[in-house]
C-alpha cells in the first residue's frame, strides 16, 4: 500500500508494466493490498482496500504454527522474490525479525553452497514464501522449512464485483 506503482517508472527504471495514467485507463476496478495504516496520497477514487497479512507458517510435514509461536523462534529468512522487503516488513509488524536472511535474486534458484550455508545456521526454523518453499529441501539442517501463510480480506470485492452477476 504504501508503494502501489513501485518504482513509478517502467523497465529497466522500474517495475510497471505501463504509464501510470494508461493503467488506470484500462482497469475496471483498483484494488489496494494493505496492511492498515495510512495510504499513499493520490489514489484514484473507488479504490479497493484489501486488508493483506500473514497469518502464520507451515510445511506437509509439520504442525502450523501462529505468528505468536513464530515470533517466540529464532527464525530464519529464505527468499527468492522480487520485492522481498514487503516480506520483511510485513513478519516486522507481526513482530518477527528473522536473521540470518538468505535473499536471492527473482525466481533463482539455490545453488548448493547456499543451502549449505544456510543449513549450518542456528535457527528453529526456516521462513519462505510456498512459491520459493518448492525451490527448497523441507529442512535445512535439523531445521523446517515453512511457507509464510498469506491471507486476504475479500469481502469488499466480492460485494462490488457481486453487482456485475
Amino acid at each position: 500500500a504504501a508503494a502501489p506503482w513501485g518504482a513509478r517508472a517502467c523497465p529497466p527504471a522500474g517495475d510497471l508494466r505501463a504509464p501510470r495514467d494508461a493503467l488506470l485507463a484500462a482497469a475496471d476496478h483498483l484494488l489496494l493490498l494493505t496492511p492498515g495504516g495510512p495510504l499513499p496520497p493520490g489514489l484514484p477514487p473507488g479504490v479497493l482496500l484489501l486488508p493483506s497479512r500473514i497469518a502464520g507458517a507451515s510445511a506437509p510435514a509439520q504442525p502450523r504454527c501462529s505468528l505468536a509461536e513464530l515470533a517466540a523462534l529464532r527464525c530464519g529468512l529464505f527468499l527468492t522474490v522480487a520485492r522481498p522487503e514487503r516480506i520483511l516488513a510485513a513478519l516486522a509488524r507481526a513482530g518477527i525479525a528473522p536473521a540470518p536472511t538468505v535473499i536471492l535474486g527473482d525466481h533463482a534458484s539455490p545453488s548448493s553452497a547456499q543451502l549449505a550455508r544456510a543449513a549450518r545456521a542456528p535457527v528453529d526454523c526456516w521462513l519462505t514464501t510456498a512459491r520459493c518453499a518448492v525451490k527448497l529441501p523441507a529442512q535445512l539442517g535439523a531445521a523446517p522449512v515453512l511457507a509464510l501463510e498469506h491471507t486476504l480480506v475479500l469481502d469488499a470485492l466480492i460485494e462490488r464485483l457481486g453487482a456485475f452477476f
